[in-house]
């Protein structure tokens, strides 16, 4: 069924502020979540917040993980 993704899509730059970051992850406005890079300076704090939010939300590794 033809329909548009930009309805179901929340686009996220890395370079946004780091709360934007957190909450785009945490507090999903749509059932998919882009995250797009680009030239960065604090890329380890980024990466870092990118790890600990997503391991706040996917705790646990699926049996596919293991």
């Amino acid at each position: 069924v033809p329909s548009s993704y930009r309805k179901k899509l929340n686009y996220c730059m890395i370079n946004k502020g780091n709360d934007f970051l957190r909450s785009s992850i945490l507090t999903p406005k749509c059932p998919m979540l882009s995250v797009n890079d680009t030239e960065i300076d604090d890329y380890e704090e980024k990466r870092d917040i990118l790890c600990q939010s997503f391991e706040q939300i996917f705790g646990e590794k699926s049996q596919f993980e293991l």
